[in-house]
């Protein structure tokens, strides 16, 4: 992707556990951003057991720009609605300050 005169290699994969520190960051910066940071409550345990365990209750997909976590895109899955099928729905979707203006958030998660 080229944005402007700079290229960048973005990257969106499903996380892992190696993510979860960065995960928890942006979640936390997203909290300073919306202003309830001071009641954000979210701990790396949290992430691992409700997002990475046998039965997870949400997902995760981060954005890499040239290497580096960018973004993140939280999302869960209603297993079926009036037509049975699955729905994946966004529950936040942030890209961090620093790499804001370079199509992670329109680009890449869209």
């Amino acid at each position: 992707m080229n944005f402007g005169c700079v290229s960048h290699e973005i990257l969106i994969r499903p996380f892992e556990r190696d993510d979860v520190p960065m995960v928890l960051g942006l979640m936390h910066e997203l909290a300073v951003f919306e202003r309830y940071s001071e009641k954000f409550r979210v701990r790396e345990s949290d992430i691992v057991e409700h997002g990475l365990g046998d039965s997870p209750c949400f997902g995760v997909f981060v954005a890499e720009v040239d290497g580096g976590v960018a973004g993140i895109a939280v999302y869960y899955i209603v297993p079926w609605t009036y037509d049975l099928k699955p729905v994946l729905v966004l529950k936040e979707l942030f890209v961090s300050k620093g790499f804001r203006g370079l199509g992670v958030g329109g680009e890449a998660f869209g």
